[in-house]
């Protein structure tokens, strides 16, 4: 492959010409026209320091004749490289073709004859070549990946649009993942720093590793963003691999690098009785008096959430349109549709909706007015839907903290609403003697196996069932919170 070529102050002088060994003197005879072939290159000699060009004007090679400018820099480390000198524009310039062996000399041979051609018509190879180099830039294969996969919107010239705060805008319509705007912001606050202006192909795995231990030490990072990182650009040169034109590219992450171990990565947080109790206390206070950043659809929507054990951004942004009552011979009654689009398994998951998840939907809009109040879980009226994620979740946990203290309890330990009510609600469906194969349905787990091909039974009565229990727990764990 060739290698990076650069701009070089000047041209050869003459008496440089002349210096070269290989420069015959202008006297010289066809006869005794300089020799170029394999032995001479491999031949050449070696500099103390530094580097040394030896030009081969007029040289035939099997019939082929050496433009001029051509020759072979040779540096004290032995590394022999073609290069081509040219002027164009009044400016002196240095393309080089590539190493020796990786080129024959043949082949440099021709390949500066076409370079040669391109530049008496005009062209300037470096140019051309440094506008390519531009288009393989870790952060171009970035933005082509978040373009292609999350729908990332770019203009005719192909810039990122940005919205009025600065941040990257998503077409909703073309994505394939939803996690765009937490990818670009990954790339943007730690990647594209150290690592987006360098070819993508020659990003080293102690590139990578250091840039992972940096995250991790960093006051801002912290193992578990080292980790997340690490997946998003493990991802990207993925997506290069496949879709790039380099067939000699190899992707530098290996197995093992993540700072984080699969034991470590695997959760067990599960809210106690008591620490349910505590959430579903200040939930209820959020919704009978104002407490600040904890609006009502929040409070609606967590309760939502350990009923229904669905996702978190996909209970945020059910719509109404997605909710209707079924009248079928295995199935009567209402049910949330949520599409493939939203689901992390690219699959349509059916959830049953119990008088309790009924009753924290609200009353449903009139059929006329549904697409102006759209949303279930929302602050403006259904118009957009609720999104406050980082705010209410820590004003929460102020509020449980504070109850506790008032209590003479300790803190509440950590928890993540994302997954560990997802955890907490599958291990009280089996406490309520749930079936496991229909708890994973409930929580919409891929089913592996013949079993996932085949069975495409929506298990709607067993689905039902199951939240129902769950529900019946709830009101046994809860007893005097009202509801």
């Amino acid at each position: 492959m060739p290698t990076t070529a650069v701009p070089i102050p000047a041209a050869p002088t003459e008496a440089e010409m002349k210096a070269s060994p290989a420069t015959p003197s202008r006297n010289s005879a066809p006869e005794t026209r300089i020799k170029l072939n394999e032995a001479v290159v491999k031949a050449l000699p070696v500099p103390e320091t530094g580097n040394r060009v030896h030009y081969f004007p007029g040289a035939i090679l099997q019939g082929k004749e050496a433009p001029r400018g051509f020759g072979v820099r040779v540096s004290a480390g032995g590394v022999k490289s073609f290069v081509l000198n040219y002027r164009i524009k009044l400016r002196e310039r240095r393309y080089t073709i590539g190493q020796h062996p990786d080129w024959s000399v043949l082949d440099a041979v021709n390949e500066a004859r076409g370079l040669r051609q391109r530049i008496d018509r005009g062209e300037d190879p470096l140019d051309e070549r440094d506008a390519v180099a531009k288009e393989t830039t870790l952060k171009a294969i970035a933005e082509d990946y978040l373009a292609d996969q999350c729908g990332l919107a770019r203009d005719a010239n192909g810039k990122v649009v940005r919205d009025a705060k600065g941040n990257a805008t998503f077409d909703a319509s073309r994505s394939k993942i939803r996690s765009g705007k937490l990818r670009i912001r990954a790339f943007e606050n730690w990647v594209f720093p150290t690592l987006g202006s360098k070819q993508i192909a020659d990003i080293k795995r102690s590139d990578v590793s250091e840039l992972l231990a940096t995250i991790k030490d960093h006051p801002d990072g912290g193992p578990s963003i080292a980790h997340s990182v690490l997946a998003f650009i493990s991802k990207l040169f993925n997506f290069y691999a496949v879709n790039g034109r380099n067939n000699a590219f190899q992707n530098p992450i290996a197995r093992g690098m993540s700072p984080i171990k699969p034991k470590q990565r695997a959760g067990t947080r599960v809210l106690s009785d008591q620490e349910i109790r505590d959430v579903w206390a200040v939930l209820d206070k959020a919704e009978r008096e104002t407490i600040k950043d904890i609006p009502p659809c929040f409070a609606r929507l967590v309760r939502t959430l350990l009923l229904t054990a669905v996702r978190r951004t996909e209970a945020a942004r059910a719509s109404w349109l997605e909710h209707e009552y079924l009248n079928r011979n295995d199935y009567q009654g209402d049910v949330l549709t949520i599409p493939a689009a939203r689901m992390k398994g690219k699959q349509d998951h059916a959830v049953p909706l119990t008088p309790r998840v009924l009753a924290l939907f609200g009353k449903r809009p009139l059929q006329q007015d549904v697409k102006n109040y759209l949303f279930v879980f929302s602050t403006d009226y259904g118009k957009t839907p609720f999104s406050g994620y980082s705010k209410a979740e820590d004003a929460l946990d102020d509020e449980i903290a504070k109850l506790r203290k008032a209590d003479g309890r300790d803190p509440m330990p950590p928890w993540q609403l994302s997954r560990d009510v997802r955890r907490t609600a599958k291990t009280l469906m089996q406490r309520a003697d749930v079936r496991p194969d229909i708890s994973e349905r409930v929580l919409a787990h891929v089913i592996p196996g013949v079993e996932g091909t085949y069975d495409r039974y929506e298990y709607l009565p067993q689905k039902r069932d199951a939240l129902e229990k769950l529900a019946a727990l709830f009101d046994h764990i809860l007893k005097t919170i009202e509801w």
